[in-house]
């Protein structure tokens, strides 16, 4: 069971760095591309829970969106990872 929950957040890490990077592409320009304020969607879909914050964020802050995207993908990770840790079951002692 722990092998395939590994491959889904190595392919989530994976579609994080690619929706990053459409982000930055997309908003900035990059390599001829035209400016669009959609790029942003996928990051912001890939980071839910947490890019629900940017609603309580002021209209001008644009350079803590990114921050907020990114912390918010790598709390998903780091969550996704610790579920995948291997646990022992710890025997209780028996009272006979």
């Amino acid at each position: 069971m722990r092998l395939p929950l590994q491959v889904l957040v190595a392919l989530y890490a994976l579609a994080c760095l690619f929706a990053l990077a459409v982000l930055l592409v997309g908003t900035r320009g990059w390599f001829g591309v035209q400016p669009d304020g959609l790029a942003a969607v996928y990051a912001i879909l890939l980071a839910m829970p947490w890019s629900l914050l940017l609603f309580a964020m002021p209209g001008g802050a644009e350079g803590w969106s990114m921050l907020v995207m990114l912390g918010g993908m790598a709390i998903n990770i780091a969550v996704g990872g610790w579920l995948t840790r291997k646990r022992t079951v710890r025997q209780l002692p028996c009272s006979r």
